[in-house]
């Protein structure tokens, strides 16, 4: 595979947890973007549909509420920790050697992440990317399948 084939925004199609006992549930991360650029940089964000909009940030009719940009710090602990479980969100560089996409994270939701290298194997299938843990030394044995996102050009692009 080459890194040509990979570049562009990708949204998560479907995320698939793999147990050791050999059964599969629905991943936590549900829905969500990665894009590779051809630049070599790429960024993940993951989020779960479960998340869904609090009540609070809706007025009446339904509309959204305005919500200030770096409001979350107002949050209280409870929706602060809400608000982190089950979103994931990691930008850096890439590297592509034949199936294997290393995803070397420059900065990350969890700080934990900033620095490291993370391997997942790919594979092209039906013009769907199936991004894997499976078989890499992953903690935890995840598939997602993501299609190509497919819109319109930019105005004045």
């Amino acid at each position: 595979m080459k890194a040509a084939d990979i570049v562009g925004t990708w949204s998560v199609v479907q995320g698939i947890e793999h147990l050791p006992d050999g059964g599969e549930r629905p991943a936590e991360s549900d829905e969500g973007f990665i894009m590779y650029s051809p630049d070599g940089t790429m960024f993940a964000i993951l989020d779960s549909h479960d998340r869904g909009r609090r009540p609070e940030a809706m007025i009446d009719g339904g509309a959204p509420a305005s919500v200030p940009l770096a409001g979350i710090q107002n949050l209280p602990q409870e929706e602060k920790l809400r608000a982190v479980e089950g979103f994931t969100a990691y930008a850096g560089t890439f590297e592509l050697d034949g199936d294997i996409v290393t995803h070397r994270v420059q900065f990350a939701l969890n700080p934990a992440l900033k620095g490291n290298a993370i391997r997942r194997s790919l594979r092209l299938e039906n013009g769907r990317l199936l991004i894997s843990t499976r078989n890499l030394g992953n903690p935890r044995s995840l598939d997602f399948i993501l299609e190509r996102v497919r819109t319109p050009t930019a105005i004045g692009v």
